[in-house]
């Protein structure tokens, strides 16, 4: 039997209508199989074609998902395997994006790391991690990253600390410099690039010394008195990284 009817639809695809059934499938396959001219044409004959047709219904999806950002091979066979898609089917359709130029771990990369440079805080090392996790290629990622030079690095580094230094309103020099360590490791920084920063914090904390010193007395004489209150006040105080050494009797009372 013949084809009953057909329409063009979208990205070369056709519905073909057959014995009352109507079936999706892509104009490639239709010349290949001379769909349309042959007499001969069965339910398994459609069928056969529908499950071929599952590559370019694969190919469209990704080709979708790339007009709207870059994404790696991984993201694309990620979303396609949800779909329901076979491991088969979609690595030809991602094969023929690469031919194409479309898909590009390498371009993916680059374009990662670009973007996390201009738009975030995050130090190499936790680009790296992310990359890896999309299993890019270690060569793509560290060519890559050799945009992300150590003095651009040191300016986020410096930047960085400068802000926590400016928003501090609780911690002493060596309880910032603390912070500020693994604040920046989480970033992705290394420690060669972090301590000729970190050296450099050098701030009056007495006034933090003192606001802190008045707010543990505020709290801490509801519950203790006399030498107590001193041993958990100076405590409290050496915790934080401040220096109780020149605490006198006087500084105690209110």
């Amino acid at each position: 039997m013949k084809v009953d009817k057909y329409r063009m639809l979208k990205n070369d695809m056709y519905e073909i209508t057959f014995e009352g059934h109507r079936y999706i499938v892509h104009s490639d396959l239709i010349l290949k199989s001379k769909l349309l001219l042959r007499d001969d044409v069965t339910k398994e004959t459609l069928e056969k074609l529908v499950f071929e047709n599952q590559v370019y219904e694969a190919y469209n999806i990704a080709l979708r998902q790339l007009s709207t950002k870059v994404r790696c091979y991984k993201e694309l066979h990620d979303t396609l395997t949800k779909r329901g898609y076979n491991g088969g089917k979609i690595k030809e359709a991602l094969d023929i994006l690469i031919k194409q130029g479309y898909l590009s771990d390498r371009d993916y990369a680059k374009y990662y790391v670009h973007d996390q440079i201009a738009l975030t805080n995050n130090g190499p090392w936790k680009i790296r991690k992310k990359l890896e996790e999309n299993e890019i290629a270690d060569k793509y990622i560290d060519e890559a990253l050799q945009v992300f030079t150590e003095d651009i690095q040191k300016e986020k580094v410096k930047k960085l600390i400068a802000q926590l230094v400016k928003t501090n309103r609780t911690k002493s020099t060596y309880a910032l410099k603390q912070k500020a360590i693994v604040y920046l490791i989480n970033l992705g920084y290394i420690k060669e690039i972090i301590n000729p920063f970190i050296v450099r914090i050098d701030f009056d904390d007495e006034k933090i010394f003192r606001r802190e010193l008045a707010k543990l007395k505020r709290t801490l004489s509801k519950k203790y008195q006399g030498e107590e209150l001193q041993r958990r006040i100076r405590q409290k105080l050496y915790a934080k990284g401040f220096n109780v050494s020149n605490l006198k009797e006087e500084d105690f009372v209110e």
